[in-house]
């Protein structure tokens, strides 16, 4: 008993919130419309996660193919809806894969910023031949869009 009383205020605490500070009239309906904009917001926030990935995969494509690979909205379109069944299919695992998998994403993520830091000056160093100094870094500006430079 004490463990559900506990719960109920932190797992639903917007809807009770807005319940509890509602005018007597709108309680209901305003609950109703807090539930929906947070329903609506939670799934246009994974479609939004999965676009980004779809597209980063699909740029990966075009990079490894060096542009030979044209991306239609139509392939971008089909890899977001197997990115979306494939993020469907991950959260119905038991518990301790999805452990797994987020041990998995937190290794890959922490190697990827190391190599970040390792790749990233050494292909600087051997490409351009030296870095640039703090005074071209933060001094210059050169504009290389259509847009003015400022106000």
């Amino acid at each position: 008993m004490a463990e559900n009383a506990s719960a109920i205020p932190t797992a639903g605490s917007l809807y009770y919130w807005t319940y509890y500070y509602s005018p007597q009239g709108f309680k209901k309906v305003i609950s109703f419309i807090i539930g929906c904009s947070n329903s609506l917001a939670l799934a246009a926030g994974i479609c939004s996660i999965d676009y980004g990935f779809a597209e980063e995969v699909l740029a990966a494509v075009v990079i490894s193919r060096d542009g030979d690979f044209e991306v239609t909205s139509g392939k971008l379109y089909g890899e977001l809806v197997a990115v979306v069944v494939c993020m469907g299919m991950c959260t119905c695992l038991a518990s301790k894969s999805i452990a797994r998998l987020q041990t998995l994403s937190i290794v890959s993520n922490i190697f990827i910023i190391v190599l970040f830091f390792v790749a990233l000056p050494m292909g600087t160093k051997k490409n351009i031949g030296s870095f640039n100094n703090g005074s071209f870094v933060f001094g210059k500006y050169k504009n290389l869009s259509d847009w003015n430079d400022g106000w």
